[in-house]
């Protein structure tokens, strides 16, 4: 692999000694949505979600299909460990070898889906690529190699995530990394949910995804709230829930409650941001919400969804 690949530590007591040798005139972020470092990427960053001129009609995988593609040497970084980021890298490096053609596009299609509507949005808009790939050995490899394994570094990743999109990981290994993939245990949250017409409150511990795809499945709108993780997530089904305002709203609420201007939230990359049916509240160490704070705090968050979904509007 002619490309270096990093991770971005957002935490802010460790990422000025990790990043610091990772940006650069030939650094291209890709899903690098902290403001302060997508500038010190010297090639730009591939984020059609998150960005200024964001599309969420487009993921970072798909975009690296026709990213001008960075001179052999360059770096590619990111802060998220998740199947668009590194098929992205994955991508670009197979473009760099010359196989392009060898890349499954209806793959990168489906893994692009799946970032910006999540699991269940995906199959209901993609039928057809959900009849291909939702019970696939190749992408529950994948998601291993990802999200579970330890034994690999992020260029090994990269590579087997390469490999996977181009066909050329034999079945025999496909299947032993499948076996390896780790089920996400399923969670009952009937007796701590809080309903508020079609909105679920879900305060949890350490059970954030859990939450997330229980909730999603019952309720138009979900607010999950990891205490854990001090981050908040709000996923709404799909024909449902003013985004845009909620959006907007939840920011000022945010900006109210650090002391500071809207313009500065945003420019400090504490704002909160999603893809097309999920918003969430900023991650890092110092960049946890301020609404987190207090259980009023927490009440004006759910309000506002709930205010959101009643008023029957669609964003």
């Amino acid at each position: 692999m002619a490309y270096d690949v990093g991770l971005l530590i957002t935490n802010v007591l460790e990422a000025e000694e990790n990043n610091e040798s990772l940006f650069g005139p030939l650094t291209l972020g890709i899903e690098v949505t902290h403001n302060g470092f997508s500038r010190q990427c010297g090639l730009g960053n591939i984020d059609p979600q998150h960005g200024v001129n964001s599309r969420s009609t487009s993921s970072a995988i798909e975009e690296a299909l026709t990213w001008p593609l960075p001179p052999d040497g360059s770096r590619l970084v990111t802060i998220r460990l998740d199947k668009d980021a590194l098929g992205a890298m994955a991508v670009l490096c197979i473009r760099l070898e010359g196989k392009e053609d060898m890349i499954d596009r209806c793959m990168v299609s489906w893994i692009g889906a799946i970032d910006r509507h999540g699991f269940i949005g995906a199959v209901r808009n993609n039928p057809e690529l959900a009849s291909l790939f939702r019970m696939s050995k190749e992408i529950f490899a994948m998601d291993y190699i990802i999200h579970q394994a330890r034994e690999y570094t992020l260029a090994e990743r990269v590579s087997l995530v390469a490999e996977i999109l181009c066909h050329e990981m034999k079945s025999e290994e496909i299947e032993v990394l499948t076996n390896k993939l780790h089920p996400r245990k399923q969670v009952d949250f009937t007796r701590t949910v809080t309903e508020y017409g079609g909105v679920a409150f879900i305060e949890t511990f350490g059970e954030y995804h859990n939450a997330r795809t229980w909730g999603s499945k019952r309720y138009k709108v979900t607010v999950v709230y990891d205490l854990k993780l001090e981050r908040f997530t709000i996923i709404r089904q799909l024909g449902c829930f003013d985004k845009i305002r909620f959006d907007n709203e939840v920011n000022r609420l945010e900006a109210e409650y650090r002391g500071m201007t809207l313009g500065e939230l945003c420019s400090f990359n504490l704002d909160w941001g999603g893809n097309t049916n999920i918003t969430s509240s900023p991650e890092g160490e110092g960049r946890k919400s301020k609404l987190s704070i207090d259980s009023e705090a927490k009440h004006k968050v759910v309000q506002l969804a709930y205010e959101c979904l009643e008023s029957g509007i669609v964003t």
